[in-house]
């Protein structure tokens, strides 16, 4: 698969992994990536959630709803603002952070998480493409066992009297 990225700065795509290699290309502005490395990713709490969509129901209003769609990529940590009293674990990650200007490429492995800011001067564009592609047949299997062992299953109810990890909505479900 291949992506075209334009957009205003600044942009931010939230931590996430991709369950793929990729080759990023920046044209134009940088692009700094903060990492997690894999080798600790239970720091980062990884988790399988349902998806939650807004639904729209009349001019302005929208009421939010779980939909039977399961994720697994975002986990429940935020490196921007970190809440170390909640996630006492991220401490312990491997967090670094890399800057891609414009003529520079990164090659990013499958299951890094990553949290990407675009930036860019005042009035440009911040211009990248990249592509995914198949890394080695170990690394899905990796995958299975990590989603097997180390997730936190965000699609189960907390115990009765106790606060639900994975929400900080009022949403239940």
């Amino acid at each position: 698969a291949r992506n075209l990225w334009v957009s205003t700065a600044p942009r931010t795509s939230v931590l996430h992994y991709d369950w793929q290699d990729s080759v990023l290309l920046q044209l134009s502005g940088t692009k700094r990536f903060t990492l997690i490395d894999p080798a600790r990713l239970q720091t980062a709490y990884p988790a399988v959630m349902r998806i939650e969509k807004l639904e729209r129901v009349s001019p302005g209003v929208y009421e939010r709803k779980l939909t039977e769609r399961e994720i697994d990529n975002f986990p429940l940590v935020n490196v921007t603002h970190p809440d170390y009293e909640r996630f006492p674990l991220l401490r312990d990650a491997h967090i670094m952070t890399v800057d891609v200007p414009a003529g520079s490429a990164l090659i990013l492995p499958a299951l890094w998480y990553h949290q990407v800011d675009s930036f860019a001067e005042p009035g440009q564009l911040n211009v990248a493409v990249n592509y995914w592609f198949q890394g080695h047949s170990l690394a899905t299997r990796f995958y299975r066992t990590l989603r097997e062992n180390v997730f936190i299953n965000c699609t189960l109810p907390a115990p009765p009297g106790q606060p639900h990890l994975c929400r900080d909505s009022v949403l239940e479900g």
